[in-house]
């Protein structure tokens, strides 16, 4: 099984290895890069389980980032935003931006731990719900195309009924038709039977020949 990827996005290195430091006994598998273009690239082509961004860079920062990634709950990931003592219009800035998961630098081991573990929970929660609803939905899709089908089924059948009533009744129409045009009485009409057949001969008939014997 692969370990889930933590990806670190903050243009000064001693962040960078102090992060990296204090997430190697969680078996992460740790990306890096300096700038927000560089972290672009690497969410693209690598899908990290949980971002860890900073505000303040050089080439394109944070914000810029946000606004380009446009998180949402369906993501393949949580981003992580590091910030600074008293950045409160930035916060109010990212959760606009859709992030729930903030850091405040400087950091310590368990601080950084329990916040990328919060934010890898959150992923898997979200991933399990997202395949639970795929499931319920491929069952319901089924379920519809079933229902379609003997719908369907119920409809053609339901039409030749009315097909076979139409022609019974055009044929006692007819019928009635018949019987007025050569002036026989319809209320003498008794319900038409067919002959009782004989049965067939007795036992005792022996010696006895029959045209069919002939």
């Amino acid at each position: 099984m692969i370990n889930p990827s933590v990806l670190v996005i903050d243009d000064e290195s001693p962040v960078r290895e102090a992060i990296a430091t204090s997430l190697k006994r969680e078996s992460y598998h740790m990306l890096f890069a300096a700038n927000g273009l560089e972290g672009l690239d690497l969410i693209r082509n690598e899908a990290p389980s949980v971002v860890i961004l900073d505000l303040k860079m050089p080439v394109m920062d944070g914000f810029e980032v946000l606004r380009r990634l446009d998180p949402k709950p369906t993501d393949s990931y949580s981003v992580v935003v590091l910030t600074g003592h008293g950045d409160e219009n930035a916060i109010q800035e990212c959760y606009k931006t859709g992030v729930s998961f903030f850091l405040d630098k400087p950091f310590n081991a368990y601080q950084l731990r329990g916040v990328v573990k919060n934010a890898m929970a959150v992923r898997l929660l979200t991933d399990q719900l997202q395949q639970l609803v795929a499931e319920r939905t491929d069952d319901l899709e089924q379920r519809l195309t079933e229902i379609t089908a003997l719908n369907r089924y119920y409809q053609e059948q339901s039409r030749e009924l009315l097909e076979q009533l139409a022609l019974y009744r055009r044929a006692l129409e007819d019928r009635e038709q018949v019987l007025q045009d050569v002036g026989y009485p319809l209320q003498s009409l008794e319900p038409f039977s067919f002959p009782e057949l004989p049965g067939p001969p007795a036992s005792d008939t022996r010696g006895c020949r029959t045209p069919l014997d002939n």
